[in-house]
């Protein structure tokens, strides 16, 4: 379920947006990366790519169609 609540947050205004793998909250001066294909947010790339085995279950759906952006 972990997974649907931060693909979810990613529309989240930007003062109450977090990491997608960690829930780092995004504070003034720290710009969050996303997911290029997605907009999952996330604080570093290398928290995007701890996520990666969990995430592109969402990313697929998405590219699929299944889930909306």
């Amino acid at each position: 379920m972990f997974l649907l609540d931060s693909y979810e947050m990613q529309d989240a205004p930007l003062a109450k947006q977090r990491c997608g793998f960690c829930d780092f909250k995004e504070e003034d001066g720290v710009k969050m990366k996303k997911c290029a294909r997605c907009g999952q947010r996330y604080c570093s790339k290398v928290c995007q790519r701890k996520d990666w085995k969990d995430h592109k279950i969402i990313c697929n759906a998405i590219a699929d169609g299944e889930l909306p952006v």
